[in-house]
C-alpha cells in the first residue's frame, strides 16, 4: 500500500494514491476494507453492472478495485464511503474540456451509487512511478519524458483554476506497457480557485513552505513545489525532504536548503509566533550536491522558490532550456 494521502493533521479528501494503478499486493476472493470504506467483496462479485476481479488499493477514504465490464474490458472503481462531490465535479470538468484523454489526466468514465457506496469508474491504468523506482533506475532522459509530461497536465489543470494538491510518485501512473507515457491520477484533493482553501494540503513531504505555515493564501503554485520535490525523487529513488510530522522541524530542514523564510510569510500565517524561532538541524545535503546536471539543477531552484510568488509557472517551466536538451 501507498503512503498516506496526508498526515494525521490533514483533512484531505483523497481516497487512494494509487486510484488507477497496479497494487504490488492484491487481496484473495476474502473480504477487504480500508480504514475509511468498509466495503465487503469477493472476487467475482458484481458492483452494478461491473465484475470485481482484482484488489488494487486502500487510502484513508477508500479503497480501488479492478472490475471489468460485460466485454470483459477493465477499469478501476474507487469506492468512497462518502463524498463532498468535488473530485467528481474535477473529473466532469476534465472530461467535458479534454473528451479525448489529451492532457495526460486519468479518464472519468462514471459516477453512481451502489449500496450506500459512492463510485468513481476511472481508466484502468499500469503501475505507479513510486512502486516502479523501487525496482527499476530512471535515466535522466526517462525523467526529462516524465517530468515534461506532468508538467503539461498541470498545465492544463492550472489553466482551468484548478491546483491538484497531491503530487507525489504515487499519483503519476504510467498509462502502456511501454512505460513511456505517464497520467495524473487522484483528484481526491483538488481544489477549485473559487472554493474554500483547506489550510493543510498535500502529502507531508511534498508540501510547500506557505501550506505548512498556514498562510492566508495558497495557490496552484504550492504544485510546482511538490512536482520539483518530485522530480528529486525520481533523480535519486530517495524521498528528497524527509521529515516527521513536525512543522517546525519541516520548516527549518527547508531552510537549511533553501535560505531563509521571508517575514510577510511569518506575518501572514495563522500562527504568527510559532514560526518566529525554527529548532536547529543537522546539517542537510543540498541541492546542488544531489542534481549533477546544471540545467535541470537551474530549473529546480526556480521552482523551490520558498515566496510563491517568485516561483515559476508551468509555462515558464516547460519553456526552461532543460527542455531543448537532447539526451
Amino acid at each position: 500500500m501507498a503512503r498516506s494521502t496526508t498526515d494525521s493533521s490533514s483533512s484531505g479528501s483523497s481516497s487512494s494514491s494509487s486510484s488507477s494503478s497496479s497494487s504490488s499486493s492484491s487481496s484473495s476472493s476474502g473480504s477487504s476494507s480500508s480504514s475509511g470504506c468498509h466495503f465487503n467483496y469477493e472476487i467475482g462479485d458484481k458492483i452494478d453492472k461491473y465484475v470485481i476481479t482484482k484488489y488494487l488499493c486502500s487510502g484513508t477514504f477508500g479503497m480501488v478495485l479492478e472490475v471489468t465490464d460485460q466485454q470483459e474490458i477493465p477499469y478501476a472503481v474507487k469506492i468512497l464511503s462518502e463524498t463532498d462531490h468535488t473530485e467528481v465535479d474535477v473529473l466532469r470538468k476534465i472530461q467535458l474540456l479534454d473528451p479525448f484523454g489529451e492532457a495526460g489526466i486519468v479518464k472519468f468514465y462514471d459516477y453512481f451509487t451502489w449500496q450506500d457506496y459512492h463510485c468513481i469508474l476511472l481508466e484502468r491504468l499500469d503501475i505507479n512511478l513510486h512502486d516502479y523506482i523501487q525496482s527499476h533506475t530512471l535515466n535522466i532522459k526517462e525523467i526529462q519524458s516524465i517530468f515534461k509530461q506532468v508538467t503539461t497536465s498541470l498545465m492544463f489543470m492550472h489553466s482551468l483554476g484548478i491546483t491538484h494538491t497531491d503530487l507525489k510518485p504515487e499519483n503519476i501512473v504510467f498509462a502502456n506497457q511501454q512505460k513511456n507515457l505517464v497520467k495524473l491520477i487522484d483528484m481526491g484533493g483538488a481544489t477549485q480557485a473559487n472554493e474554500h482553501h483547506s489550510t493543510v494540503i498535500n502529502t507531508r513531504q511534498y508540501r510547500a513552505p506557505e501550506v505548512i505555515m498556514r498562510c492566508d493564501t495558497w495557490d496552484t503554485s504550492s504544485d510546482i513545489w511538490s512536482l520539483a520535490c518530485l522530480i528529486v525523487e525520481l533523480y535519486t529513488g530517495r524521498v528528497f525532504i524527509k521529515v516527521g510530522n513536525n512543522d517546525l522541524m519541516h520548516l527549518a530542514i527547508i531552510q537549511s536548503i533553501f535560505g531563509p523564510i521571508p517575514s510577510y510569510m511569518k506575518q501572514s500565517s495563522k500562527f504568527k509566533s510559532r514560526f518566529n524561532s525554527l529548532p536547529k538541524v543537522q546539517s542537510q545535503k543540498q541541492l546542488h550536491q544531489i542534481i549533477e546536471d546544471q540545467d535541470l539543477l537551474d530549473l529546480l531552484y526556480l521552482m523551490f522558490s520558498i515566496d510563491h510568488h517568485h516561483r515559476i509557472n508551468c509555462k515558464q517551466i516547460l519553456e526552461h532550456k532543460f527542455f531543448s536538451k537532447l539526451f
